[in-house]
């Protein structure tokens, strides 16, 4: 299990790649297609404060002064239109910022939403006529791998739209039970 500890050595180290694969090993496995989209420099670092931060979060049950450290990070990262510099990379700070908003502090708690929200706003506007974000399928699957469980993100998605395009997209690509799930979430919304 990814600790807070390790998290904060590999922050002070630098070493964003490394942390990406440690965050994603731990139970967060994607495909490389993937794991390279989210070391795009473009948004590397904010992919790495998202994913870091959502998984402190889970582990602090809290927020703690890391967690207060990577959201005033994402803060800075975001633009104006609330994108994170890449599709991938605001899919993963979304998620940050929403988990970290379940355990902050009622001020810090609607500053993380807000900005979260945002994030979501940038996404829905990056669905093509399909519904895919970004007119891919691999950041549209890391979008409902991390996003789908969360109701500010179906009420901002057209989810059904995205459902049925991941559907025909990964017919036989080993993405069923996400699929599955998917299917749920869909059918329910």
């Amino acid at each position: 299990m990814l600790s807070r500890n390790r998290i904060a050595q590999l922050l002070v180290a630098g070493q964003e790649d490394r942390l990406i694969d440690e965050l994603l090993a731990n139970g967060r496995q994607v495909p490389l297609s993937l794991r390279l989209l989210l070391s795009d420099p473009a948004g590397r670092r904010a992919a790495m404060y998202g994913l870091a931060l959502q998984r402190l979060a889970e582990l602090m049950h809290g927020a703690d002064g890391l967690c207060s450290q990577l959201f005033s990070a994402l803060r800075c990262v975001q633009s104006a239109r609330g994108g994170f510099g890449t599709d991938a990379a605001t899919v993963a700070a979304a998620a940050g910022l929403l988990t970290y908003g379940d355990y902050a502090g009622a001020p810090l708690a609607a500053s993380a939403l807000e900005a979260a929200g945002r994030a979501l706003d940038w996404l829905s506007g990056r669905q093509d006529e399909r519904g895919l974000i970004g007119g891919g399928t691999a950041v549209s699957l890391l979008a409902v791998r991390l996003l789908m469980a969360r109701p500010e993100f179906l009420a901002r998605v057209r989810f059904g739209e995205l459902a049925e395009a991941l559907m025909e997209e990964s017919e036989g690509a080993g993405a069923e039970p996400l699929l599955a799930a998917a299917r749920r979430v869909s059918s329910a919304a």
